[in-house]
């Protein structure tokens, strides 16, 4: 048997936050591939959207969302839970270091090249620490009860 106890709404509006993330990080991406002085202002606005929508989606998951479920679930798993909140407040420390940098560059391809490097490794973190959001939810929602068998 599968069981999965978080709400179909907290999945739902987590799912949708994750939709929202990737478009934002693609158009970040995109605009990062050719400096110009309208690029660095939509970047600007698609970073400081992306900092405010990750403080919200960092919330619903620790707060509204399942990592307290995952704990009364199973509470072996609270120091990875506890560790993935770690994670969220150091990524979003970072991308408000990010945007506060970002406040004084200008549209030089030195100052892309330097945005672009900072944005890669804050993506390859994201993208890291998403994995192991996977891994545990797949242990806590996901347990096979052995019902069956």
């Amino acid at each position: 048997m599968i069981t999965a106890t978080a709400s179909d709404h907290t999945l739902e509006q987590i799912h949708h936050e994750h939709e929202r993330l990737e478009v934002l990080t693609t158009e970040i991406r995109w605009m990062l591939l050719e400096p110009s002085e309208a690029h660095l202002a939509l970047i600007k606005g698609l970073m400081s959207e992306l900092a405010t929508l990750l403080e919200i989606h960092f919330a619903h998951e620790e707060e509204g969302g399942y990592f307290t479920e995952l704990v009364e679930m199973a509470p072996e798993l609270s120091a990875r839970v506890e560790q993935l909140r770690q994670e969220h407040r150091e990524m979003s420390a970072t991308i408000r270091a990010m945007n506060s940098r970002l406040r004084h560059a200008s549209s030089t391809p030195l100052w892309f090249e330097a945005i672009c490097r900072d944005f890669s490794h804050f993506l390859n973190r994201c993208e890291a620490h998403q994995h192991e959001e996977n891994l545990l939810a797949q242990e806590g929602y996901l347990r096979d009860m052995g019902e069956g068998d």
